[in-house]
């Protein structure tokens, strides 16, 4: 194994991340709202498993969008005019989000509403 490009290939991952952050608004909003869950998560002191899960739908959020994002700027440096086939790869591409976004609302629904309602 070559430590020099594993190491390569984390600077470039972490230059990604970055990236994300910086300039994608989705990326940002799910990152704040991720940030959220997690407080909310420490504050109702859920469960290791149930830790797991929250966890499980932040990460997939977050891989999900970044692999959106690459899918349209892929299909943007195609092509710049508006093209249909380019159009159904990117709502395909937007709508595998929505599953794990779906996904993601049903889990902390599950987890969280039980706990809100424990307090009234």
């Amino acid at each position: 194994m070559n430590i020099l490009k594993v190491l390569k290939s984390i600077k470039y991952g972490i230059n990604g991340l970055v990236l994300l952050i910086k300039s994608e608004n989705n990326f940002q909003f799910h990152f704040i709202f991720g940030t959220i869950v997690l407080l909310m998560a420490y504050l109702f002191d859920i469960a290791l498993s149930e830790f797991l899960w929250i966890l499980s739908c932040i990460f997939l959020m977050f891989s999900a969008e970044a692999f959106n994002t690459a899918i349209e700027k892929i299909c943007n440096k195609i092509s710049l005019e508006k093209d249909h086939q380019i159009g159904i790869i990117k709502d395909i591409s937007a709508g595998g989000v929505l599953l794990i976004a779906i996904f993601s609302i049903c889990v902390g629904l599950l987890i969280f509403i039980p706990k809100i309602i424990s307090i009234f």
